[in-house]
């Protein structure tokens, strides 16, 4: 790959170099396959480096991209995540992989309010090429919501196997919801951002008071 890194930044630097030589020597089988993305010579794959300590800030807010949500509420572990802890569903563990799973490529960067109208487009659509199958001609059901897609895929169980991708989505999606509401991340996320871009902070301050001294707020949201 070109690598990128920040010019004012000594370590930055040092670590490109330090990844320059490893990929250029090969020193083992897994440098080799970390950096090697196949034979098409028309990708011009880039590693940009950046030195945080020039913006410490922005780690430490919440992210609502799909796949950042699903890494700092759920957790991904070699493709797998464990919804067991917050979904009601049979399904434990689901395997997320960008090669593999259309809708995930192309949702896994949109923002969390984006991903429910995606999801009921991808329903709506399969609704419409099944709905002869498995609507028993009471026509297609009105999907408002991120539940109601949940209450549809577990009353059509052929449409559930058949399109185990959707059902997939329905569950991670149901599951951050859960996590959103009880961790009232809403709130939180909109006290982050006036804390990281307004210039009054008085009333942020007292806003982080009252957070701070709520016992339904857990410690590690409290920090």
């Amino acid at each position: 790959p070109t690598i990128v890194y920040q010019r004012n930044s000594a370590i930055a630097q040092r670590i490109a170099e330090e990844i320059e030589d490893r990929v250029a020597t090969g020193n083992n089988t897994s440098d080799f396959d970390l950096f090697r993305f196949g034979n098409n010579n028309k990708s011009n794959t880039a590693l940009l480096i950046l030195d945080r300590r020039d913006d410490p800030v922005t780690p430490l807010l919440n992210h609502w991209t799909y796949t950042a949500m699903i890494h700092e509420n759920l957790g991904i572990r070699n493709n797998r995540v464990d919804v067991s802890k917050v979904s009601n569903q049979k399904e434990q563990e689901v395997v997320l992989s960008v090669q593999d799973d259309e809708f995930y490529r192309a949702s896994q960067h949109m923002v969390f309010g984006e991903l429910g109208s995606a999801l009921k487009e991808v329903v709506d659509e399969f609704q419409k090429h099944e709905g002869n199958s498995i609507a028993s001609g009471a026509g297609r059901a009105k999907l408002q919501s991120i539940e109601d897609i949940q209450r549809f895929m577990e009353n059509y169980p052929e449409f559930k196997r058949q399109e185990g991708m959707v059902a997939k989505h329905v569950t991670i999606t149901s599951a951050l919801s859960k996590v959103t509401s009880e961790r009232n991340l809403f709130d939180m996320s909109e006290l982050e951002q006036e804390l990281a871009c307004n210039e009054n902070l008085t009333e942020a301050f007292n806003r982080v008071e009252t957070f701070v001294e709520d016992t339904n707020v857990s410690l590690e949201d409290k920090l």
